[in-house]
């Protein structure tokens, strides 16, 4: 990784203070927390990971000729004397070095960039597309980095591994939204990044906040640090505004975080009902809902006493939510209410993400990403409200493999709670045994009145809620949304959620 011709270690410790070398000055040409990718000239970083210690792998660096080696500060006790000609390099927290150094060897790109971050639990990827919708409306070239993929300013979608890359691909990233033009750059920022210091050395413009609930816990350990890790998003050196979901309750502490940092707040909320006088006229940014149906959502936005009318092409109550977010963080950034509108009204969601599959099938199906209790509950309720009293919402689910093992009794509680008919299957079972996996969702799958249905095979699942199907019933697909891939001890095989569902539509209607 370069877009120089190499810097000396000396001026990368005057651009990172606490950088301490021990051994010569080499001149480094790239960097790389990657042993496989080392080039001649580069400072590899060993980073300790969960799994692995990227100590184990300085050797293989050195043998394709690093010139330094950056670790944790810790490690300096150990060295005993510095490989000839390699520069040892320690820093108290090496993930933010490395962060700050890559955007040093990039350029610091992230400053020509109007940046944009989302956070939360839920909403995130739906958030950044429709406010790229807006920006584009408002003539602005924008990109987007997120769960789905990299979106470029002429609409190429890159894929993806992570939601928020690793620092040296984000930096790369971002020096070549900046080549190609583009102004303002939309991210998903996950609690893994900001907890690895991934985007440590940027300074977001507008910093949304969705929701939380509980995810990720197999990481995090508890949702006390799990907040813990968002609210690094909301600090001075991090964010200049930040954007709240005030129905979450999260949001009033990190309300106080924000005060106590000075950081503007912008407040957003979805009203149910009409709003009052008093809120109309006080509403800096709100939507109150007017109508719903599968075809998407009627609404007001209402901005500083003023209403314009809204039809929202998408389904999902919580889809009105994440437009309101979106809305709100287009308002912190100068952008006009009409502007707004007019990309709200144009706006599509992003894959797999309440994607309706339409193949002339007499009821409705689509398929979600939703992979948590909460969204899971949302999703199911919001069906529940459009469904017609005597119709069935089937719903199609699993957990995934090596994750949060505490939250699947509570998806098997909320399906079984909102849904008619649960089917639960596999879903990224990974090296778990997915059997008990399904068994962990099945003990919780104990609410009044629902039919359950345990089928291992995903494809066979879906094709049995497309069976049970008629009329005016819905069939949703929950977890997987725009995955490509099956991930099991057996390894990864092509599945795609909306391709199974079509294929299965199409033969029962004998097509």
């Amino acid at each position: 990784m370069m877009a120089n011709d190499g810097l000396l270690c000396s001026l990368l410790q005057s651009h990172c203070p606490q950088l301490a070398r021990i051994g010569p000055d080499p001149v480094v040409i790239g960097i790389t927390d990657d042993s496989r990718l080392v080039r001649p000239g580069y400072l590899f970083v060993a980073l300790q990971g969960w799994q692995q210690d990227g100590a184990r792998f300085i050797d293989e660096a050195l043998s394709r000729g690093a010139v330094a080696v950056l670790q944790a500060e810790e490690a300096r006790p150990y060295v005993v004397e510095a490989v000839p000609g390699v520069a040892c390099l320690f820093h108290p927290q090496p993930r933010r070095a490395l962060a700050i150094l890559a955007a040093l060897f990039m350029g610091d790109p992230g400053r020509s960039l109007r940046l944009i971050a989302v956070t939360g639990t839920n909403g995130k990827t739906t958030t950044t597309f429709m406010l790229a919708s807006i920006l584009r409306q408002a003539g602005w070239s924008s990109g987007i980095i997120g769960t789905t993929g990299i979106v470029w300013p002429d609409g190429h979608v890159e894929p993806n591994a992570m939601t928020t890359p690793g620092p040296v691909q984000l930096q790369r990233c971002l020096h070549q939204m900046a080549a190609v033009g583009c102004q303002a750059l939309t991210m998903e920022v996950s609690s893994h990044a900001l907890d690895q210091q991934r985007v440590a050395g940027l300074c977001f413009e507008t910093a949304i906040f969705t929701n939380l609930t509980r995810d990720h816990l197999d990481y995090h350990g508890s949702e006390e640090a799990y907040f813990a890790a968002k609210a690094k998003l909301f600090q001075k050196d991090q964010t200049r505004q930040a954007v709240l979901h005030l129905d979450d309750g999260w949001s009033e502490r990190l309300m106080h975080i924000c005060h106590h940092q000075n950081i503007p707040v912008l407040g957003y909320r979805l009203h149910r009902a009409a709003l009052t006088t008093k809120e109309a006229a006080q509403a800096t940014m709100a939507l109150q809902l007017v109508g719903v149906s599968w075809q998407g959502l009627e609404v007001l936005l209402w901005h500083q006493g003023r209403s314009w009318p809204l039809s929202l092409p998408v389904a999902g109550l919580f889809n009105a939510t994440n437009a309101a977010a979106a809305a709100a963080a287009a308002y912190s950034l100068g952008i006009d209410p009409e502007y707004v509108v007019a990309g709200l009204a144009a706006a599509s969601l992003p894959p797999g993400r309440m994607q309706m599959i339409q193949a002339g099938q007499p009821f409705t199906v689509a398929v979600d990403y939703a992979h948590t209790p909460d969204a899971l509950e949302r999703l199911l309720r919001s069906a529940r409200e459009l469904t017609p009293t005597g119709n069935k919402v089937i719903v199609v689910f699993g957990c995934g493999g090596e994750r949060d093992r505490a939250k699947r009794p509570m998806m098997g509680r909320a399906a079984t709670q909102w849904a008619d008919v649960a089917i639960i299957t596999d879903d990224n079972p990974r090296s778990e045994m997915a059997a008990e996996i399904r068994r962990a969702i099945l003990q919780g799958a104990v609410a009044k009145g629902a039919v359950c249905h345990e089928i291992a095979d995903r494809a066979q699942a879906i094709a049995l809620a497309i069976t049970l199907a008629q009329g005016n019933d819905v069939v949703l697909i929950a977890g997987k949304g725009h995955e490509q891939l099956q991930i099991s001890l057996a390894g990864s095989t092509p599945f795609n959620d909306v391709q199974v569902a079509t294929a299965a539509i199409t033969k029962l209607l004998g097509r």
